[in-house]
């Protein structure tokens, strides 16, 4: 007779794969990856093996098509395609920064080349009641210390799931009768449908990408407005109205790119082809294909250079935000070189640093700090200061460059100013929009002393 115990849903970690069959269960990963996978009982047919892998974006083939401002929020998951009889959940963390502007979508890939948006299961009772039972305390049996956690429900494992962070998108389901959508960022936002402008019920989203006025020279901008699905169609002109920039009364200059979803937006100024009118501090036009709008009003000494200072303007305000750590290392030098000590930093989101036999373990380096998590931006230059009674050897290695799914370094080899004074001083670092996001006094031992 077969124990009480061998019908009570499994409770295990899991490396990259783990057996469910009808008692189903709750599954984390271990080594740090956070995912855990809850299969209610009776939700597999029949016994199945589950893999679950976490991809870097150069070791999938068909990576899902990003536009600019968009970017993958962890790694991307790779599973046992696998049909289940009821929901069941993978909650997966992730390392974006997520404001009042940005989201979470998950995208899906059923085949390993077509992506699409996953939406989440909404009978999910048996799931809700099996996470609730007491008997597995399932509702906080998460050991992971991210507080950003994306919640996965599904009928059907796709092979490939990737979780991005995106531009905040505000969508409406519409049909022939036509609407409005609003921004809730910016009410006054709004992209205006008139009846039979669309032959079916579509969704409607508009996004707002909030610009930071950068111009020194008077001038500004207003928030970037897309319309999505970009490229659309409509039978009839639709109206959009976007907030006017205030700058003086100076005229405002319409900026439009037709990229579609995935491709480099390629700025054209539209101004002289498009009638524009005012309303309640808005600038309003027709369209009839839905794309990204921009509205400038800058002196004339700036305005034949618009459609370049957009391109800049662009390129840096769609860097997506993460959250990452910064580690501070130091060891001593071998007698006879010039440096006495070297300092190494290093960048990584939580997920991305290896903590099992660490390369600066490896290379005899001593932990002296580490950073609560900051917000840093793709691609950003990081610049490392050092003042007191060191100084670097050489300026090249003084800076790196954040990438998010890599452990970014940068090693300076140091010295001190008073050969007869301690080894001290201070670590700044400062990314490329001046922003200071850490600093470390350190006082450190050499030759025994």
């Amino acid at each position: 007779m077969e124990s009480h115990n061998e019908d009570k849903p499994n409770k295990m970690d899991f490396l990259i794969s783990f057996l469910v069959d009808a008692r189903g269960g709750s599954m984390t990963g271990s080594r740090k990856s956070g995912i855990r996978m809850v299969i209610p009982p009776q939700s597999a047919e029949q016994p199945v093996r589950i893999t679950c892998r976490q991809l870097r974006p150069d070791q999938v083939l068909h990576l899902p098509p990003l536009s600019e401002g968009e970017g993958l929020a962890c790694r991307i998951l790779q599973l046992t395609p696998a049909t289940f009889l009821a929901p069941v959940l993978i909650e997966v963390p992730h390392f974006a920064s997520i404001t009042d502007n940005r989201e979470i979508s998950v995208l899906r890939s059923d085949t390993g080349k077509k992506w699409s948006v996953h939406m989440n299961t909404t009978n999910n009772d048996n799931l809700t009641s099996f996470l609730a039972t007491s008997i597995n305390n399932l509702v906080n049996n998460n050991n992971n210390n991210s507080t950003n956690m994306t919640t996965i429900t599904t009928m059907q494992f796709p092979q490939y799931l990737a979780v991005i962070s995106r531009p905040y998108q505000e969508t409406v389901s519409l049909g022939p009768d036509g609407g409005v959508v609003r921004s809730q960022l910016e009410p006054q936002v709004q992209c205006s449908l008139p009846p039979h402008s669309i032959s079916k019920q579509i969704s409607l989203g508009v996004s707002v990408l909030p610009i930071k006025n950068c111009f020194t020279q008077g001038g500004a901008v207003s928030s970037i407005i897309t319309i999505e699905q970009r490229r659309r169609k409509f039978h009839k002109p639709i109206t959009v109205s976007i907030p006017v920039p205030a700058a003086n009364e100076l005229p405002p200059q319409l900026l439009c790119s037709m990229s579609g979803s995935g491709y480099r937006a390629i700025w054209e100024d539209v101004t002289l082809t498009t009638p524009l009118s005012f309303s309640h501090n808005c600038v309003q036009f027709t369209t009839v294909v839905s794309a990204q709008f921009w509205v400038f009003r800058l002196p004339a000494c700036m305005a034949a250079d618009t459609v370049a200072l957009a391109e800049k303007l662009f390129r840096s305000a769609t860097r997506v935000p993460y959250l990452a750590r910064l580690f501070l290392f130091w060891r001593e030098t071998e007698a006879g070189d010039e440096a006495e000590v070297e300092l190494r930093v290093v960048l990584a989101t939580e997920g991305e640093r290896v903590m099992e036999d660490p390369l600066e373990e490896r290379e005899n380096f001593t932990s002296l700090a580490k950073s609560e998590e900051l917000d840093i931006a793709e691609k950003s230059e990081i610049q490392i200061s050092i003042t007191g009674n060191l100084v670097p050897i050489s300026s090249s290695s003084q800076k790196l460059i954040f990438r998010p799914f890599t452990e970014s370094r940068a090693t300076l080899s140091l010295k001190r100013k008073e050969i007869t004074s301690m080894v001290a001083g201070k670590v700044e670092i400062t990314t490329d929009v001046d922003r200071v996001v850490f600093t470390k006094h350190m006082v450190l031992n050499i030759g025994g002393k």
